[in-house]
């Protein structure tokens, strides 16, 4: 069973053994390729084959594609995460500190809690509002998440205790 996949032309694309390594205009992203999918860089195409096409093998080469239209459209447009700040008493102070984000006075606690940025994403935050951009989807959706999951409350009626970091809007597929 093969796949096959049109390069952009202004794209730069390196094969090191199941590393597909891509770059345009200074952004660089790698795409790790299952070791069962076969793949072979030809012009400007992608070939993506797989030996025994079985259902998870099949499976392995649909989720390689897709990985690889991902890095490709990250490389045309940054992907774009927003999310908001919300708080009924006690106002929360973020700050970026090197590639963790600091989260002080959250429901008045004394010690702050951080969120880990991942790789080369970029963290905006203006006042309420917090964006979150980058070409690796997979890194951006992970910063966004580190942020949602360091402000979760544990054992409080969440109706009750609304307070913490929600995403607000994904990027469209």
């Amino acid at each position: 069973m093969k796949e096959e996949l049109q390069i952009p032309e202004d794209v730069e694309v390196k094969l090191q053994e199941h590393t597909l390594q891509l770059e345009k205009q200074g952004k660089k992203l790698e795409v790790q390729i299952p070791k069962q999918v076969e793949i072979k860089l030809k012009d400007k195409k992608i070939d993506l084959s797989i030996e025994k096409p079985k259902k998870k093998q099949r499976g392995l080469l649909g989720t390689a594609k897709s990985k690889i239209k991902i890095a490709l459209r990250g490389l045309e447009e940054d992907y774009e995460y927003n999310l908001v700040v919300i708080y009924r008493h006690f106002p929360m102070n973020l700050k970026i500190k090197g590639s963790k984000i600091e989260i002080n006075n959250f429901t008045g606690e004394k010690n702050p809690r951080y969120a880990k940025i991942v790789g080369d994403t970029k963290v905006e935050i203006k006042g309420e509002e917090i964006t979150v951009k980058g070409p690796n989807k997979e890194q951006t959706g992970q910063t966004a998440a580190n942020l949602e999951q360091a402000t979760l409350i544990r054992g409080k009626d969440p109706r009750k205790f609304e307070d913490g970091i929600y995403i607000t809007k994904k990027p469209s597929k």
